[in-house]
């Protein structure tokens, strides 16, 4: 088989041993490339970005936010990943094919229908190819530069080019963009400032992460630094030792 149409598989369940069955029923086909799994939808999201699959598999049924709401995020991403529902609950199909799922099997799998669902994404992922529609690097490589940050509902996912300054509010960090909206999420300002490009932003205060591709102008004598959004500017107060280590930094 042409390696261009084998497939990579993510897989989303909670139950271990039924990642492993199904691997086990994957791993039998000579179409398929690559497997990988996770077992909580907390991360799916990030390694499913990374690992850029051909079809995934969603249990529907998990703790926390189930396979449907996941499969809503993947569509919100505007990925063009086939999804297949795999559960025990045969009342989840009208939802399952209101989010145009490309398959959806019951538990437990009959291998004969797993067979068919495959036959169907190798298919479609032929069609993708002659039409010239397979995902392109460059629209995977945005989706990946953005970063996946936890809130009360859920998550958001921010590209840190369009985050202008971070401020802490407690145990939580308010993220300002550029756009004029301004997301809370659920990070101490310290976990939040590890998750940023190290070279792109720059902490000045205990409270205050700045973007510095928008840094402007820095007062030594008022202990200030100001930054230009859209033409306006914004102006933070800075500790002497973070400015001594933010001139370090520039140069």
């Amino acid at each position: 088989m042409d390696d261009l149409l084998k497939l990579n598989v993510f897989i989303v369940d909670d139950e271990p041993d039924a990642c492993e069955l199904l691997t086990h029923l994957l791993s039998s086909h000579e179409c398929i490339n690559r497997i990988e799994y996770s077992l909580t939808t907390e991360d799916a999201i990030s390694r499913i970005i990374s690992f850029n699959p051909d079809v995934v598999f969603l249990d529907v049924e998990m703790p926390g936010s189930n396979g449907i709401s996941l499969a809503h995020e993947i569509r919100k991403l505007n990925l063009d990943i086939p999804v297949i529902f795999c559960t025990g609950y045969e009342k989840y199909a009208i939802p399952a094919l209101r989010l145009a799922a490309s398959d959806y099997l019951l538990k437990p799998i009959d291998s004969k229908e797993l067979n068919q669902a495959i036959n169907k994404v190798l298919a479609e992922k032929a069609k993708k190819i002659a039409r010239g529609k397979e995902i392109s690097p460059g629209k995977m490589q945005e989706v990946k530069k953005r970063i996946r940050f936890s809130n009360r509902n859920g998550f958001v996912m921010v590209d840190p080019d369009e985050l202008v300054f971070v401020q802490a509010d407690m145990n939580y960090s308010e993220l300002f963009l550029k756009n004029g909206e301004k997301v809370v999420v659920s990070l101490n300002i310290g976990s939040l400032e590890k998750m940023l490009p190290e070279k792109s932003f720059f902490r000045i205060s205990r409270s205050i992460i700045i973007n510095l591709s928008l840094l402007f102008r820095v007062d030594r004598k008022a202990s200030q630094c100001t930054i230009h959004v859209n033409e306006i500017p914004m102006s933070f107060p800075i500790t002497r030792n973070r400015l001594k280590v933010l001139e370090e930094k520039l140069g």
